[in-house]
């Protein structure tokens, strides 16, 4: 009772005596949750009935990714088979560059034998899990962003709540562009202003005081992800207080000179002098999906605020608007599937340290900010910058 009340919605594996939170997304792709030990066994899945269950159904043809950063196995010796090279972080999105050798080495290993089959797991088995299947559909089948989301959904779950994070969506479509595309542009944005359309509502009189950290998430020389802080708006000027009569919240941060390239994550927080500091939402993008020098963010779209159902701490028309300017666009990294075979070592170094951020203190921070472009005119631009998107979400 303990294991399906902690799987919730998800779908479990109930064959041959097997009781598993654990499914076949397809015939030779599994997602499940995290296989434990001890104490914790009693409530996730006992790794010896994982082992079981694989020694059955695919002897000696099974390989295991754990795809968690905060966990790695105590009895990592009780599988045959277990790669950990593709960990990141719980509730986001891995580094762009680890995505293509991740896909490429599951491509190997099941053309090997037709026999092989993957077992894809992080924790609970859907968010982070459900980005890296996505992908994998996408890259193996040609399916549109769409399709793999759907698909995994009614697999995995049977409220059809799949993955459910807007970063992770937005990654699985960013895969996909670039496989149609067969390149990515490296690109370097100043982020000039940031503005919170309606003024979110988590002080007990209304409003807030905002303030936003920026990190930057890379691969090292190993393949390992690497994240650091590169900037911090309350060290830069002193949260200020919005209230909830406030049309829009501005975080002007032009003079801080924040140039960023590659994988960007922006935390916004809630300054509290009495209480600990409560994160309000985050979202992560990738400066070589960026074509314009704006990127606005429906509330939908948005990590934390699209939980957000009964509009009790974000308006319903919330949104999130960023806006940028060019720095330097490298030339293209062509898509090499040679070398993405084998590479799985040394994975993506070079593009990945090319998308480590630079922060100084620039002189000309009031030119920036003169330079901010009519919010009518760039959500016009933006409207139309990206058509390889689909419909039903447009990230």
């Amino acid at each position: 009772m303990a294991r399906r009340a902690v799987s919730k919605k998800k779908r479990r594996y109930q064959e041959n005596g097997f009781d598993l939170d654990l499914s076949y997304i397809t015939n030779r792709i599994i997602a499940m949750g995290y296989p434990s030990s001890g104490s914790e066994a009693l409530y996730r899945n006992p790794a010896t009935e994982v082992l079981r269950f694989f020694t059955e159904r695919h002897p000696h043809h099974y390989r295991i990714y754990n795809l968690c950063f905060e966990k790695e196995y105590s009895i990592l010796d009780i599988f045959e088979q277990v790669n950990t090279n593709y960990r990141f972080m719980d509730h986001y999105p891995c580094p762009f560059d680890m995505l293509r050798p991740f896909c490429k080495s599951v491509e190997k290993y099941l053309e090997e034998d037709e026999r092989n089959v993957v077992s894809i797991h992080c924790k609970a088995g859907k968010g982070r899990t459900g980005l890296m299947i996505c992908v994998l559909l996408v890259h193996l089948y040609n399916m549109t962003p769409q399709q793999a989301l759907d698909l995994f959904a009614v697999k995995r779950t049977h409220n059809r709540k799949g993955v459910t994070i807007p970063s992770q969506w937005r990654y699985i479509f960013y895969y996909h562009r670039m496989k149609t595309r067969k390149v990515l542009t490296r690109k370097e944005y100043r982020i000039t202003h940031v503005r919170m359309n309606t003024v979110p509502y988590f002080d007990l009189t209304g409003g807030c005081n905002p303030y936003f950290r920026v990190y930057i998430m890379w691969m090292n020389a190993a393949g390992k992800l690497q994240e650091q802080e590169v900037f911090n708006w309350s060290k830069f000027k002193k949260p200020q207080r919005c209230g909830q009569n406030d049309l829009c919240v501005d975080l002007d941060c032009s003079s801080a000179d924040l140039v960023v390239s590659g994988d960007v994550k922006m935390v916004f927080y809630d300054a509290n002098s009495i209480t600990k500091h409560e994160k309000m939402f985050h979202f992560v993008f990738h400066t070589g999906f960026i074509d314009s020098s704006y990127l606005c963010l429906e509330k939908k779209f948005i990590d934390k605020a699209c939980k957000d159902r009964d509009h009790s701490s974000f308006s319903e028309d919330f949104h999130v608007e960023v806006f940028f300017d060019r720095v330097k666009e490298e030339d293209a990294d062509a898509i090499d599937d040679d070398a993405a075979a084998a590479g799985e070592a040394n994975v993506a170094t070079k593009s990945s340290e090319r998308g480590r951020a630079r922060v100084h203190t620039s002189a000309h921070g009031d030119a920036h900010a003169r330079r901010l472009h009519p919010r009518s005119l760039l959500l016009k631009k933006s409207a139309s910058s990206d058509k390889t998107h689909s419909p039903r979400l447009s990230l």
